[in-house]
């Protein structure tokens, strides 16, 4: 995926070719050639004469996975979507455990949940969870962590 974003960088508006000469130039303006890994990776994403990284940099990076990763084409709607939804679970998350319990969920639109249906839709997610198992089975591994056995618990009970 680096990759991809490094290309997009290097070709930008041209015939969608990258010279020897502008791989060559951008790599050794950057230090890129004897860094470490992690800098290597941060220069590909950072823009030129910037020593951070905003939100705008890594939208080719989204826009790679979102194009090449068969689990996420749901969301393929638009990374808006997917940005406000990540928003607001990360609201309702307040432990910021990446879980969403029962109690969190109650909180939803301002309580607006009953009780009854939050049971319900918690009957369902272990359903859900045997979706949530494949597609982590289909994500690279470079892309995912090992699934922690409280996440799977969670899910289940």
């Amino acid at each position: 995926m680096i990759g991809f974003t490094l290309f997009r960088r290097l070709a930008g508006s041209d015939d969608g070719k990258v010279t020897k000469d502008k791989f060559v130039e951008f790599c050794t303006q950057r230090g890129m050639l004897l860094a470490p890994a992690d800098r290597r990776v941060f220069d590909s994403l950072r823009q030129d004469g910037k020593e951070y990284l905003t939100h705008d940099d890594f939208m080719p990076l989204m826009d790679c996975l979102l194009l090449y990763h068969p689990g996420l084409e749901f969301l393929k709607v638009s990374y808006e979507h997917f940005y406000v939804l990540y928003c607001k679970f990360w609201e309702l998350d307040t432990d910021h455990d990446f879980m969403i319990d029962k109690d969190n969920l109650a909180h939803y639109s301002q309580c607006a949940l009953s009780y009854q249906i939050i049971e319900r839709i918690f009957e369902q997610c272990a359903l859900s969870y045997q979706i949530i198992e494949r597609i982590f089975e289909q994500t690279p591994s470079c892309l995912r962590g090992s699934p922690s056995s409280s996440v799977a618990r969670s899910y289940k009970s």
